[in-house]
């Protein structure tokens, strides 16, 4: 019997009769971007993308598996960074050990006074003896604000945050950007939230 299955939530898969291997691709979560200084002087960092894993895992007929979707990385406000996203994976249920697990992306630093833009995100990190494995794109720094010329004391508008890092492609885009890291927050806003991560089974 063969089959293919998508899980965007944390869900359980039960091995059919007979199936004994399972192809597994999953991607992390990424991580929440971090928010912009008080003062509005410098951006947040984007958060990181999660890492991409693929590899064939040995399954037992009829035993059932927990199939756990990392959740994406919450977005720091004004001046605080943002929390990592969760890591993806897949085990047998009431197991602690993972058969296959996809990393995470980091958050992304927050911004601070005067004119420090946050840091980027590192990105989830692949395995690469695990399979095929692609690390995810590091999230990017925020910016400083453009100082007006005679005032430089002054912004002419907000500093920017930097952008989330991007997952990678594996035999399929992930659909409405999981993997991908949350955006940095400009000065005084919030940074947004990491996307959460993706697995296709196929057997």
């Amino acid at each position: 019997m063969n089959g293919l299955k998508e899980f965007r939530a944390t869900g359980v898969w039960t091995a059919p009769p007979g199936v004994m291997h399972l192809l597994i691709e999953a991607w992390g979560a990424g991580g929440g971007g971090g928010g912009g200084s008080q003062g509005g002087t410098a951006g947040g960092g984007g958060g990181g993308a999660g890492a991409y894993q693929r590899a064939v895992v040995t399954v037992t007929p009829g035993a059932t598996y927990e199939v756990v979707v990392g959740q994406g990385g919450a977005p720091g406000d004004a001046g605080r960074a943002g929390t990592a996203g969760g890591d993806s994976g897949f085990r047998e249920q009431g197991a602690s050990t993972l058969l296959h697990q996809a990393k995470a992306g980091r958050a992304g630093a927050p911004g601070a006074e005067p004119s420090a833009p946050g840091g980027g995100g590192p990105s989830g990190k692949a395995d690469p003896g695990a399979g095929i494995a692609r690390d995810g794109a590091d999230g990017h720094p925020g910016s400083p604000c453009p100082p007006a010329a005679l005032t430089p004391d002054t912004c002419l508008r907000p500093a920017s945050g930097g952008a989330g890092g991007t997952a990678s492609r594996g035999s399929v885009d992930p659909p409405a950007s999981a993997g991908h890291g949350g955006a940095g927050g400009p000065g005084r806003g919030p940074g947004k939230p990491g996307a959460p991560g993706y697995l296709i089974l196929q057997w």
